[in-house]
């Protein structure tokens, strides 16, 4: 649901305030307006928040391969870990011995699942929450009959990891 807010953080005529969340610097008071607001204005502060935000969902998709190669990369390996104590736990124990050995696999054979598992959560929670920011500006440029086109310059190998963004419009639909 788009509140009243979402549209002032995407104008030009908005100020800060901690009472109301936004106010506007035309009439020195907090929005209030129907479905859509007449004297709003796209223009800098809008193109300031749809560059961060798709700034951010070009870096979360620039690391996707990686989260998703360390959930299956790192919990093998961190299985293979404890595949080896078990057989080391096993050689060791039937010879009456006790090793602190096996505790340092165990110890960093969850290390290495952890590497795996935290990073992908991680990434996850920040889809999300791009995801949701990405829609509700969408959500609002709809209202107006509006849509944005990011650019980005191309990467100049497969080894290029900079994400140079070459323009940002606004425009009517």
């Amino acid at each position: 649901m788009i509140k009243n807010t979402d549209h002032c953080r995407l104008c030009n005529n908005h100020e800060p305030d901690i009472k109301h969340g936004f106010i506007c610097k035309l009439n020195n008071k907090p929005p209030a307006f129907n479905k859509t607001c007449n004297k709003i204005e796209f223009d800098t502060v809008a193109h300031h928040r749809i560059k961060h935000i798709d700034l951010k969902r070009k870096k979360l998709y620039e690391s996707k391969f990686d989260a998703y190669g360390g959930i299956v990369f790192w919990p093998l390996i961190g299985i293979a870990v404890h595949f080896i104590n078990y057989y080391l736990f096993n050689y060791i124990y039937a010879k009456n011995a006790y090793s602190v050995l096996n505790i340092i696999l165990f110890v960093v054979g969850i290390v290495l699942i952890g590497m795996g598992v935290g990073p992908f959560i991680e990434f996850k929670k920040q889809k999300e929450i791009v995801d949701n920011e990405i829609e509700n500006t969408n959500s609002v440029l709809n209202l107006y009959r509006k849509k944005y086109i990011a650019e980005y310059y191309p990467k100049r190998n497969f080894l290029d990891t900079r994400i140079m963004l070459k323009s940002i419009r606004i425009e009517d639909k």
